[in-house]
């Protein structure tokens, strides 16, 4: 092993070597000084290194591996420092603090910014964009004076007249079960009122045919002996107010109102009244909120959806709180890329927007399920299978299928079930299960003819085109030819035949 005392191998004398070797080790050493030569002056003294760099290790000292770390480490620390103060934002004047305030910066994270500016503006734009909307609404629908005089009239059903038809006073409703021979019915009622005060006339009907030609009719002081009509608008089986305010006769003394409908009655009307409008702006919206909460009672289609409100209206519920969602969130947006510093955020707004026009939406149909509960147990609690059944909407169907199953064989038969509403046809088929029968899901058609064969057994529930003769005792649908059957069962609107 070669020590430090040793002469080097390659010739040079000791203390001119970078290294030093001890028993294995590496360590660092350091370069003699050159020797002076003769005559030269002597070097001057090297200045003193600034305080913040580590001193050079004396001529022959050891290194400390340690210190250096720590040495580099310093200088490491001091160059963040130094980034640190050139980045960060100047410190306020102590003139400009308040009093009893240090300018030493204030430790912990950032304050965020709240939610509570952009919810309490995305509520005020959200009222602010109902109202906008609700104004022009009123602004195209109100044909005349926002606030007039007069309030709306009223006449009950009882009150009415039948000039034309067949029908009674039942209930404080007049129910008219059949039109005149020409197929055309005729109510009418006493009136008294000034034809510049009403601008509309509504009449509550229920049950008017699809096909059917509705209009309203009024006589006047100013042309006597002369009736004046208008033709309605039928929607879902009832009639939409009709706007008499420039009508041609519309003028004087109204002394008489009445309704027309021309068509086969499928179903009885019902006639609760009519109602003679001034069509102001708060009777308009109290119109529009009675559609609204209007009960709305389970169908076949309640599985699916409940739209709320009543059959027919004018402005429905979902559509426009759609378009106030819709304004509202437009009107942040803008807000926002207007004055962003004011509104910073409106993703939390926009999101509040659309929540409460859901919680409106689901409040109402929480509100017509409310009714439904106690309608429902009204009808069917505390009954048993039967009465429930009974009680149903298709109860006298299910009345008549108990006749039609005593009078069917025990064993299965091929029964052909016939009705005007598909709803109907489904339902006695289900009940005459495990027969064959055959019906159409969608339509109200009769089999052919060719398909009726001998012992074949045909239910007819409210079908029109049946016709049976007991004289002949044969049975004819639609205008076809005559087939030879025997009546076994009958009921109101329905029979039960069997084809020999």
């Amino acid at each position: 092993m070669t020590r430090a005392d040793d002469s080097d191998p390659s010739g040079k004398p000791p203390g001119e070597t970078p290294f030093r070797f001890d028993s294995g080790t590496v360590r660092l050493g350091t370069l003699g000084a050159p020797a002076p030569q003769e005559g030269a002056a002597p070097a001057a003294a090297p200045a003193s290194p600034p305080a913040s760099m580590p001193r050079p290790q004396q001529e022959g000292a050891a290194v400390d591996p340690d210190a250096e770390l720590a040495a580099h480490m310093a200088r490491i620390q001091q160059r963040l420092d130094r980034l640190k103060a050139a980045t960060a934002p100047a410190a306020p004047d102590a003139a400009e603090l308040p009093a009893g305030t240090s300018g030493a910066p204030v430790s912990g994270p950032a304050p965020k910014p709240g939610l509570r500016r952009p919810l309490w503006l995305a509520a005020a734009l959200g009222l602010f964009a109902a109202l906008a909307v609700i104004l022009a609404y009123l602004a195209v629908v109100v044909p005349g004076p926002w606030f007039p005089e007069s309030r709306p009239q009223s006449f009950s059903g009882a009150s009415l007249r039948l000039v034309g038809g067949q029908g009674e006073q039942v209930g404080g409703e007049l129910v008219v079960s059949a039109p005149a021979e020409d197929g055309v019915t005729i109510v009418s009622v006493d009136a008294n009122l000034r034809a510049d005060r009403f601008r509309a006339v509504a009449w509550s009907v229920s049950g008017i045919p699809e096909n059917a030609k509705v209009g309203i009719a009024w006589r006047s002081d100013a042309q006597p002996g002369r009736t004046q009509g208008l033709p309605a608008i039928v929607e879902g089986g009832r009639m939409r107010p009709v706007i008499v305010a420039d009508a041609p006769g519309w003028i004087g003394n109204i002394n008489g109102l009445g309704l027309v409908v021309s068509g086969r009655l499928v179903a009885p009307l019902r006639i609760t009244g009519v109602t003679a409008k001034p069509m102001g702006a708060m009777e308009i919206l109290r119109d529009r909120a009675g559609e609204w909460l209007a009960f709305e009672g389970w169908s076949g289609t309640s599985v699916n959806v409940v739209a709320g409100g009543a059959d027919a209206q004018d402005l429905p519920l979902t559509p426009l709180v759609a378009v106030v969602v819709a304004l509202g969130a437009a009107l942040l947006l803008g807000l926002h890329r207007w004055k962003p510093q004011r509104v910073p955020e409106v993703a939390a707004g926009v999101a509040c927007l659309f929540l409460v026009g859901w919680f409106v939406l689901d409040l109402r149909w929480t509100a017509n399920l409310v009714r439904q509960v106690a309608t429902t147990w009204q009808t069917f609690g505390g009954k048993s299978e039967r009465e429930k059944r009974l009680a149903d909407v298709d109860g006298q169907l299910y009345l008549f299928i108990e006749n039609v199953r005593t009078a069917l064989p025990a064993t299965p038969q091929r029964v052909w079930v016939v009705s005007d509403a598909p709803y109907f046809s489904g339902r006695a088929a289900y009940q005459l299960y495990p027969h064959n029968v055959h019906f159409q899901a969608r339509g109200r058609a009769l089999p052919e003819r060719g398909w009726v064969k001998p012992g074949d057994w045909l239910l007819v529930f409210n079908r029109r085109g049946v016709e049976f003769s007991e004289t002949r005792r044969t049975l004819r649908w639609d205008g076809a030819t005559e087939v030879a059957a025997e009546m076994k069962v009958a009921g109101p609107g329905a029979a039960l035949f069997q084809v020999k």
